[in-house]
């Protein structure tokens, strides 16, 4: 079985798959971990601290995952649910998303709606039956041993009462710039 551990983080996190569809000649894609962005848009911090930094500018944050994607309030609002599966087809200068990486054979879009105050160590998941934390859920499920189950999670809007939530290191930006040739 494949664990993800602080040494071997990079080795085990895949960027996001694209389509054997390739993109037109002027665009280019630019995939990221989003832990890392977070960890550079507070200060520079470490991935052990960010959570602390992150706490100090919670309105900051979670404004600036929300400029990292092109979905709105309004999408969400309109669809009553603020994930979609990812599709490369659609991918045009200029949209930019957050998008899942721990899926085998499938990518989800998500619109960050807050932040958690706990991380997946402390909070439960499937609202709270079996008492069973988020780290527990995604070792069990997705065969993932959170490296950084301390850090805030990712809240999105799962439609009726539901919400999903995600760690930020099972989370990838990626952004589409023209490329002028």
């Amino acid at each position: 079985m494949n664990m993800r551990t602080s040494a071997n983080m990079s080795e085990f996190r895949e960027p996001v798959k694209f389509s054997s569809k390739s993109p037109p000649p002027h665009v280019r894609i630019k995939t990221g971990s989003l832990l890392q962005l977070l960890c550079k848009f507070n200060g520079g911090c470490a991935p052990e601290s960010l959570h602390r930094e992150m706490r100090k500018k919670y309105n900051e944050n979670i404004q600036f995952l929300q400029s990292l994607t092109s979905m709105t309030n309004e999408d969400v609002a309109m669809n009553g649910i603020g994930q979609k599966t990812f599709s490369d087809n659609t991918m045009k200068p200029g949209k930019k998303a957050i998008v899942t990486n721990h899926l085998r054979h499938i990518q989800f879009e998500v619109y960050p709606s807050k932040l958690t105050k706990m991380g997946a160590d402390r909070l439960f998941a499937l609202r709270g039956y079996l008492r069973v934390t988020i780290r527990q859920y995604f070792y069990v499920r997705h065969h993932i041993d959170l490296v950084y189950p301390q850090l805030p999670l990712v809240c999105v809007v799962g439609g009726r009462q539901h919400q999903y939530f995600y760690p930020l290191e099972c989370l990838d930006f990626v952004e589409v710039e023209e490329q002028n040739e």
